[in-house]
């Protein structure tokens, strides 16, 4: 038997996870974007996030997460290649990190019966570097990219394969407090919660 965690991921301040285009010749770059132009989180990112979250709290020994429930749950990285050759044990990720997405019934509202309003969720954000010593903006560093607005997704990680790995998966999940660019700098503020 395997089990399942739906989570939440609830941003409190603006967010960006950039797709590595630019939007216009003003946007250096654009948040990531499903096919309706509704903003989501990868699950490739997601995982990546909480295996440094369960990684810190492993290295602090947590609550009872290790290491090898961490190299169960997400695997093990490529420079990790020579551990897993000289294992007896199979470390492929255990886990499924399914996307995040806007609620269907928000999602449905925005591309159905409101289609163009997906752009309300978005804005820009500028920044520009400071010269230490005059005070004033270095030339041509303005830089400008968007950001989504505070809102929630939603998505699941399966086939977790005991009732301990959930309890020690909702530990890690808690302890993620920010994600994005700029996350140093107020942006991607969030909380991240089993439902």
């Amino acid at each position: 038997m395997t089990y399942k965690i739906n989570y939440e991921i609830e941003f409190f301040s603006n967010w960006h996870l950039g797709s590595g285009l630019a939007i216009s010749a003003d946007v250096d770059a654009a948040t990531l974007k499903d096919d309706h132009g509704l903003p989501y989180v990868p699950g490739k990112t997601l995982k990546g996030i909480l295996k440094d979250a369960a990684s810190l709290l492993a290295e602090n020994a947590y609550k009872g997460i290790d290491k090898a429930f961490v190299d169960r749950i997400f695997g093990i990285n490529d420079k990790d290649a020579d551990a897993q050759e000289s294992s007896l044990k199979h470390y492929q990720a255990q886990a499924y990190f399914s996307n995040a997405y806007l609620s269907e019934q928000l999602a449905n509202w925005l591309t159905n019966e409101n289609v163009g309003n997906q752009t309300k969720l978005f804005q820009r954000y500028s920044s520009t570097a400071i010269d230490q010593e005059t005070g004033i903006a270095v030339d041509k560093s303005l830089r400008t990219i968007e950001v989504c607005i505070p809102i929630s997704l939603y998505g699941t990680i399966d086939n977790l394969q005991s009732k301990e790995d959930v309890e020690k998966m909702k530990l890690v999940l808690v302890a993620v407090k920010k994600m994005g660019q700029n996350r140093h700098r107020g942006l991607g503020r969030l909380e991240l919660k089993k439902i």
